[in-house]
């Protein structure tokens, strides 16, 4: 038994409860609807998550959240600035407390660091 067999296992048990849900779900319900997809907003997400995986590295943990959070704010709840401004600050403050002291991981929090 090597190092990934336990993370392994929770994945497989994970998937399997997961299709035993959803299976029992349509089975339940009878009929299967399908929600219309929201385009713009499914784009909005897209595009934040690839601003996010071309920042991390290049500008640390912190802008990158920021700019995550900031593109992804009007693809449901676009409130005005200053929501999306404490929002993106809140984020940054909780991702800079969990990830760099809480786990200690070595994450740079800003590209001068």
């Amino acid at each position: 038994m090597g190092s990934g067999t336990f993370p392994f296992a929770i994945s497989i048990i994970l998937a399997g409860l997961g299709l035993y849900i959803m299976i029992d779900g349509f089975v339940r319900s009878g009929v299967v609807k399908v929600e219309r997809i929201d385009y713009p907003a499914l784009a909005f997400v897209m595009m934040s998550l690839a601003a996010f995986a071309f920042l991390s590295e290049r500008a640390g943990l912190l802008p990158s959240v920021a700019v995550l959070t900031i593109i992804a704010i009007p693809a449901k709840a676009w409130r005005g600035w200053r929501f999306a401004l404490l929002l993106s600050m809140s984020l940054c403050i909780t991702a800079a407390v969990v990830f760099r002291i809480g786990l200690a991981m070595p994450f740079r929090l800003v590209w001068w660091e």
